[in-house]
């Protein structure tokens, strides 16, 4: 995932990425003679910016990484060496997929009431398409064990549960049970976030407040 930008003499922008994900570039500008521009992406992820003098080269010099901590923020370009043109590019660094994790790909699905089979209530009309975006999940049900370390995390972390009894088992490798819809959604959030990444529900339609209690 990559976003490119082109500076010319005359501050010229080219702008390439792929995937809502991807940190976009934006507000390019010269603060006399600096290289400024502004970038927009996801929280809590490694921005690795990079540059190079011609697009023909194949490596391009890495000029710093970050942890992103708000969006948008402003990158300048101190260091940059008088030059007629110079492109940066953005890349968003993700931590490598646990091995104990499996792929489902992207697709689509029918939601919704289904007369036809006489399942679900009427509440649930009409049938409509649902796409959902590719996501990892776990190959095997959470342990007791794994519940618990998440869990105490969380709860030194800014997390609050419903449910002091959420997460229970019959022993340390066995699966985890009898936890609620809302403790689950917080428990996911607090295990991404220990693991660096980005937790996956919020409370505002903006993305900006974490769920961590209510």
């Amino acid at each position: 995932m990559k976003n490119l930008i082109a500076l010319s003499l005359c501050v010229a922008s080219l702008a390439l990425w792929a995937g809502a994900a991807a940190p976009i570039i934006t507000n390019i500008t010269m603060v006399g003679a600096t290289p400024r521009f502004g970038v927009q992406s996801g929280l809590v992820i490694t921005n690795q910016i990079q540059y190079c003098t011609s697009l023909s080269q194949t490596n391009w010099v890495v000029l710093t990484n970050l942890v992103v901590a708000q969006s948008p923020y402003w990158f300048s370009d101190v260091a940059a060496p008088a030059s007629p043109q110079r492109f940066y590019r953005v890349l968003a660094v993700y931590p490598p997929p646990p091995s104990d994790m499996a792929l489902i790909p992207a697709g689509s699905f029918t939601m919704g009431n289904c007369m036809a089979t006489n399942e679900g209530d009427g509440f649930e009309l009409p049938l409509h398409t649902v796409y959902v975006s590719a996501f990892y999940a776990d190959k095997h049900e959470v342990t007791k064990s794994l519940w618990d370390t998440v869990y105490q995390w969380a709860t030194n972390h800014g997390y609050s549960f419903d449910y002091s009894d959420s997460g229970q088992g019959k022993a340390n490798n066995h699966p985890a049970h009898s936890m609620r819809w809302y403790d689950t959604a917080k428990w996911c959030n607090a295990r991404r976030e220990k693991e660096g990444r980005t937790p996956a529900y919020y409370t505002d339609a903006g993305l900006s407040a974490r769920y961590r209690t209510g």
